[in-house]
């Protein structure tokens, strides 16, 4: 169960929800659009009966905060203050950055967030019933744990579980111990492969998530190490490892399983999830 929401910004506060009290200076009436979003699906016609399926997208999430002000006058607060708190915490929360950071607290599962931007501020300023409805939109649709996750691997193969409820990508760590033009990577039967002169020493991170996708390698000369990109090394027949299954194996080789020419030593990646 949801039991508080963080609200990051300059001037954090939090939103009480299952240990809310009635002098609570912001009260929350209701928060939506915590379940799963809307999907687009992109369906074709057939010249005759029905159609087929071209595939989906989940647009940006939408998440609306209805909130009471509640002040405790005694402690010098007004509807004035609380509201000016409001704004400044949604509208601008940080000196170099438009977005705003919601931790979510739950008694069942570690701690997870959203980051989107305020795209709606309303209220009745003269209205008895002082309540605030208060519109997010999140670029990223999934709801992700607050730490990521990191395994350390100690050989060609490593298998572990994946919690989250959406896909998500990984970065992956790799040390080269034999020389080699030919670097794969599978992921449950799923293939990442590299064309590249690997040098025994060598250290590959392949990073899958959408929107930073990169491939780095480090070689260290003369004790001094230098970093390359090495994107262009990526084949043609690879595909951008993404985490769904609970249970995986990922493991690294040279043109099949025998030949051990690296060993994984991370594996990092943040679970994402469809709702709360």
């Amino acid at each position: 169960m949801l039991t508080r929401v963080d609200v990051q910004s300059e001037n954090p506060f939090f939103l009480n929800i299952r240990d809310a009290r009635p002098t609570d200076s912001i009260i929350v009436e209701k928060i939506e659009g915590l379940d799963p979003p809307d999907i687009d699906l992109f369906m074709g016609d057939y010249a005759r009966d029905g159609g087929f399926y071209s595939g989906r997208r989940v647009p940006p999430r939408d998440v609306t905060f209805t909130l009471r002000y509640n002040p405790n006058y005694e402690n010098g607060e007004t509807v004035s203050g609380l509201r000016k708190m409001l704004y400044k915490a949604f509208l601008d929360p940080f000196a170099y950055a438009d977005n705003t950071n919601y931790i979510l607290h739950d008694d069942e599962v570690v701690d997870r967030m959203i980051t989107g931007y305020t795209s709606k501020f309303e209220g009745d300023l003269f209205s008895d019933e002082t309540i605030a409805q208060i519109a997010v939109r999140c670029p990223n649709p999934y709801i992700f744990d607050v730490t990521p996750t990191e395994l350390v691997a100690l050989g060609p193969t490593l298998p572990f579980n994946y919690g989250g409820s959406a896909e998500t990508g990984l970065t992956i760590v790799a040390n080269i111990t034999s020389n080699t033009s030919h670097l794969t990577f599978t992921l449950n039967g799923i293939y990442l492969i590299l064309h590249y002169s690997f040098l025994a020493g060598d250290q590959v991170t392949v990073n899958t998530t959408r929107g930073s996708r990169s491939i780095k390698l480090v070689r260290t000369v003369s004790g001094v190490p230098t970093t390359y990109d090495i994107l262009y090394a990526l084949s043609v027949v690879s595909t951008w490892f993404q985490l769904h299954s609970e249970i995986n194996v990922l493991k690294v080789y040279s043109t099949i399983e025998s030949e051990t020419v690296a060993n994984l030593t991370k594996v990092s990646f943040r679970p994402q999830y469809w709702g709360v």
